[in-house]
């Protein structure tokens, strides 16, 4: 997460100062995409992430503890 954190923050600063990422006025109205950083919704991104992948990780190891050694080696 550190390293998603830095890169997408660095190319979303690079683009609101840099504003290397150009728009056809004609189309858009706009001569360059613009782009607005807010740190509650980058922490809330980051915090349901942070909860998925928990989630994720320990769901499966909850169900393998269940499991009893005898039984398995029961059936092979």
């Amino acid at each position: 997460m550190f390293w998603g954190n830095l890169i997408g923050i660095s190319l979303a600063l690079l683009q609101k100062y840099g504003r290397f990422i150009r728009l056809p006025e004609a189309d858009y109205y706009l001569s360059v995409a613009p782009i607005s950083i807010d740190l509650s919704s980058v922490l809330l991104i980051n915090g349901a992430t942070f909860i998925v992948i928990c989630t994720f990780l320990l769901l499966p190891s909850l169900l393998i503890s269940k499991i009893s050694p005898l039984k398995v080696l029961k059936f092979s």
